[in-house]
């Protein structure tokens, strides 16, 4: 215990490399106290082993980001630093493991009342509410403003502070290489975390127009560390820069070829940082807004934008980004930029229609953020637009369904149902066989209580794709609603034929058990969702239910109490237990729930 409690101090204490490193990156440590986070436990260790060399107490907060999801990380949080950072086991809804959007917006909420440096660069989901600037070895993090998607750029007096810093550590960093090179284990620890550091500080550089700079740090990134990768790669683009003659790679070229040992772009990343490269940032974007990280996807092809002007497919994303991060008249400037492009070869008829319907949905959009505001006028002006756009469209591309896609989509989502009809009318015109507009057209059907019609394109939608969950589940939906429910139980039994996990049709099936006051038939439905997910809360409710209304009152209050747990401010639960109590006889616990 005591060895490994005290090895970072140890280690700190007789290897000259690294406490120079620790000391270095303790000395930019703010002076009134700050939150350190970290994603790495070992660099955390260090820099705290560096700050209690002299035995007195530090004013600096530790976050680990691994222990983070974790309760129990939250009780040693609490317990070590009262009052210092916001107690999330207080919240009502303190599930364990914590999700993203709630670390990330328990991140976000540190940097109002604290300054918070991170001690490496770091990449994720945390960094759709904040953002981090190199500053020397460390980043300075802050939240963004909303409707922000770049951070701002580092002012002359931080870029002038930080070279000065990596100026002072030259020195000390000369002779890391040749230690390295014989394996010594400080010496490979620094001279990676440097190579990073040096990278990040690179591409700060090189957004600034500093290329001769930035090349000088992607080439000692690369001297401290020969396997970084991104710095290699970051260092011959920026060559190509400095001859005046941008050269990315092919955008044909597998990207995996470039990760190495890494699997996959967080790892990569995290070990060598941040890419400054037309190709990488592109493949980047895309791979952020797979995963629905769209202000740091936009942060990417913003970046390919102004490397390669010419790039028209990372213009067209940077639209779609600003529109699925909500900001339409940033996505309709982009639109407005392609199309206005001086002597430019003409738009291939897939941007063309890309545009379109980019332009319309951002019209929409800003229609339904007026609507939400009350804007009644602004509304119905933007929704007009929209209309407009695809309409014109549609006259230039007759032929494209795609715009008529659009067009049937816009109509739908603002509840012009007869538009919406004639709109896929016209798309069946084009393809007949179109089994995604026929479920379309049914659901529209079924929402206008036109259950015939629904039902004649349900039937020609199964025969097309008899498998299809989609036309299965809204064949169910039609004949509950005729109260046709033998057939929607055999609509279900089919879903769970071709998907025997399928959780929306088991606990629809287990509802139709309790509608028909069928309860025992409930629970083997029931117990198979909550066998895949044990704190399912609807199909805990509905189990309660099943189990109170046929008297199994032990069984009832398991789950309801497990309700309380996981949804502690449903009322229904509380009106159970309720039940429950009056039951038994038990006045007292009634009036209590």
């Amino acid at each position: 215990g005591l060895v490994v409690k005290n090895w970072p101090a140890i280690q700190v204490g007789r290897s000259s490399v690294l406490g120079e490193f620790a000391a270095q990156a303790a000395q930019q440590l703010p002076v009134p106290g700050a939150v350190l986070v970290s994603d790495e436990p070992h660099t955390l260790l260090l820099v705290e082993a560096s700050l209690q060399r002299g035995g007195q107490p530090h004013p600096h907060v530790l976050l680990d980001t691994v222990s983070l999801p974790y309760h129990s990380y939250h009780r040693h949080l609490a317990k070590r630093y009262p009052q210092r950072v916001p107690d999330l086991l207080a919240q009502e809804d303190a599930r364990e493991p914590r999700d993203p959007g709630g670390l990330t917006q328990f991140l976000a909420s540190l940097t109002r009342t604290n300054t918070v440096v991170y001690l490496n660069p770091s990449f994720g989901y945390f960094f759709e509410t904040i953002y981090r600037q190199p500053h020397g070895l460390l980043y300075r993090v802050k939240e963004f403003q909303t409707d922000d998607v770049e951070p701002p750029p580092l002012s002359p007096a931080e870029v002038e502070e930080t070279r000065a810093f990596w100026e002072k550590l030259k020195p000390a960093l000369a002779a890391v290489p040749e230690k390295a090179r014989t394996k010594n284990p400080d010496a490979l620890f620094v001279g990676r975390a440097c190579s990073r550091a040096l990278n990040s500080w690179g591409v700060a550089l090189q957004q600034l127009g500093q290329v001769e700079e930035a090349g000088r740090c992607f080439a000692q990134a690369q001297e401290l560390y020969a396997d970084n990768v991104v710095a290699k790669l970051n260092g011959e683009f920026n060559q190509s820069l400095h001859r005046g003659q941008p050269q990315a790679l092919p955008l044909d070229r597998a990207v995996e070829t470039k990760f190495g040992q890494y699997r996959g772009w967080n790892p990569m990343l995290m070990a060598n940082g941040p890419f400054d490269e037309p190709t990488m940032c592109f493949r980047l974007g895309q791979e952020y807004a797979r995963n629905s990280l769209f202000r740091q996807a936009a942060q990417q092809f913003t970046r390919v934008q102004a490397l390669t002007p010419d790039n028209i497919q990372a213009q067209v994303l940077l639209a779609d980004m600003f529109l699925e991060g909500r900001v339409p008249d940033r996505a309709l400037a982009v639109i407005a930029q392609v199309r206005n492009r001086e002597n430019a070869p003409p738009l291939s008829l897939t941007n063309q229609l890309e545009l379109v319907r980019l332009e319309a949905l951002a019209h929409f959009s800003k229609s339904a953020f007026a609507k939400e505001a009350k804007e009644v006028a602004t509304a119905e002006k933007e929704l007009a637009r929209a209309e407009e756009v695809l309409l014109a469209a549609q006259k230039r591309f007759p032929q494209q369904e795609t715009v008529l896609d659009t067009l049937a989509q816009i109509y739908w989502s603002a509840e012009q149902l007869p538009k919406a009809l004639a709109a896929m009318d016209q798309q069946l015109q084009l393809d007949p066989r179109n089994t995604r507009v026929l479920l379309n057209k049914a659901a529209v059907s079924i929402q206008t209580k036109d259950f015939d019609e629904a039902s004649r394109q349900l039937d020609q939608a199964l025969k097309l794709a008899p498998d299809n969950l989609q036309a299965l589940f809204l064949e169910v939906s039609l004949h509950t609603q005729n109260k046709a429910f033998d057939k929607a139980n055999a609509s279900l039994d089919r879903i769970i034929e071709l998907d025997p996990r399928n959780g929306q049709a088991l606990l629809h099936k287990a509802a139709l058990a309790i509608e028909a006051k069928a309860y025992d038939q409930a629970f083997a439905p029931l117990n198979k969702v909550l066998k895949v997910q044990p704190e399912n809360w609807a199909a805990l409710m509905n189990r309660a239910i099943a189990n109170l209304q046929s008297g199994q009152l032990e069984a009832a209050q398991r789950d309801y109490e497990k309700l309380k747990k996981i949804v502690p401010r449903l009322h229904a639960v509380y009106y159970g237990l309720g039940e429950i109590a009056v039951r038994r006889n038990r006045p007292s616990d009634a009036i209590a729930n």
